[in-house]
């Protein structure tokens, strides 16, 4: 499992085709999970934050105890990003219509696998 806290680093590492689960945790707000209506977890690359990959509520799984948000990426998924650096944000929509969002800048690095393509 791959954690982004704010108080350690707020760098993740992802090696291109593998399957990493990604948990993040919404600072500063305490988010009652029963409350959210939509979930929008997306990774952005390139020198303009291209969208490379985006899941939705129903590809996340929200922890109400932990305060966090977690997904699941497929081999499919992180080979759709290029070696390098991106960018990911969690935005959250709650049934009152307040919508919130973590930093536009949480950093994952990517690495190249020796052997690419989708495993099965």
């Amino acid at each position: 499992m791959v954690k982004n806290k704010k108080d350690e680093q707020d760098i993740i590492e992802i090696t291109r085709g593998t399957t990493p689960t990604i948990t993040t945790h919404v600072k500063n707000l305490v988010i009652p999970m029963d409350q959210v209506k939509q979930v929008w977890v997306v990774f952005a690359q390139d020198p303009f934050k291209k969208l490379k990959i985006s899941k939705e509520i129903e590809d996340v799984v929200l922890d109400n105890e932990k305060q966090t948000i977690s997904v699941l990426l497929s081999q499919e998924d992180t080979l759709a990003l290029k070696k390098g650096e991106a960018f990911f944000q969690v935005k959250v929509h709650m049934l009152d219509g307040s919508t919130l969002a973590t930093r536009d800048d949480y950093k994952a690095i990517i690495y190249e696998s020796y052997r690419g393509g989708v495993m099965s």
